[in-house]
């Protein structure tokens, strides 16, 4: 099943990400502190406003939103949807299925699942060569023909599953323009 994409509108810059971990903490004896996280993989809030949005696309956005309820649907973020030169995995001849990701930080220093990506802009590379041995399914999942040997390297856009966090307020500035207050969408 495919979710809905988000119809892309005029977003306003400052736009907001928040990881949330869910980080359990105690203090120990000597007012040390020791923590751990709940999740493998931060859930996402995302705040974005729209401005500057004529009569249609004011009834779009809600349309959209009024259909999708509090169901999951495809966010295109604005900033933030593309991998470049990403390194995959290293393929050692026997796996086929491999995971795409997102990496944050200079150095890969932490990278997690993307399920979503935009087919037709993945380009995958193993030993800096191009490839199209593969298949690509809705999980994010990249399945090669023949199992690889070498660094797997990847170029894509991908989207956001999210859902609505709760309700957003529309603002008629004047007539036939329109702003959104914060949307709030969570990673789901």
């Amino acid at each position: 099943m495919s979710l809905p994409v988000f119809p892309s509108r005029k977003v306003k810059w400052n736009s907001v990400k928040t990881p949330d971990f869910n980080t359990t903490s105690v203090i120990l004896g000597r007012g040390r502190r020791k923590s751990i996280t709940n999740r493998a993989y931060p859930k996402w809030t995302i705040d974005v406003q729209f401005t500057g949005l004529k009569q249609r696309e004011y009834e779009e956005i809600i349309g959209f939103l009024c259909n999708v309820g509090g169901g999951s649907f495809l966010w295109l973020d604005h900033e933030d949807n593309r991998q470049i030169n990403t390194i995959i995995a290293q393929g050692n001849g026997t796996a086929k299925n491999f995971q795409m990701i997102r990496t944050w930080g200079t150095n890969n220093v932490f990278y997690e699942p993307v399920t979503d990506i935009i087919p037709e802009t993945l380009r995958v590379y193993v030993n800096e060569q191009y490839v199209n041995n593969y298949t690509l399914n809705e999980n994010g999942i990249l399945t090669f023909n023949a199992p690889p040997t070498g660094i797997i390297r990847a170029d894509f856009m991908y989207y956001w599953r999210v859902a609505l966090d709760d309700s957003v307020d529309f603002t008629a500035v004047y007539r036939n323009f329109y702003e959104t207050g914060s949307l709030k969408f969570i990673t789901v």
